[in-house]
């Protein structure tokens, strides 16, 4: 499927089927919709916030829990998905 070939910065940040997760996590961070986008790389892949995302370290492990969150759900749910379509036989085309 195109979300097992998308980028992991396209799930993490801009993958519509996320978008409900987002606005719950940057109500809760009190971050912007944009915010998810503007991070770099690194965060995206592997959740490590850098010293530049935010102006204390009480903002930064809050901003660290909500990409790690993020990632996890986009890890379990495409998980949960290929193990499905393993399961039934549909990836052995």
């Amino acid at each position: 499927s195109a979300a097992e070939r998308a980028s992991a910065r396209h799930l993490w940040a801009d993958c519509p089927r996320f978008n409900e997760l987002r606005a719950k996590l940057q109500k809760e961070v009190g971050f912007d919709q944009g915010r998810w986008s503007r991070q770099p790389p690194c965060t995206a892949k592997s959740g490590w916030v850098t010293f530049d995302a935010a102006r204390t370290l009480k903002a930064r492990v809050a901003v660290a829990i909500a990409a790690n969150t993020l990632g996890i759900e986009v890890v379990m749910e495409l998980g949960a998905a290929h193990t499905e379509t393993s399961r039934t036989g549909a990836a052995r085309r």
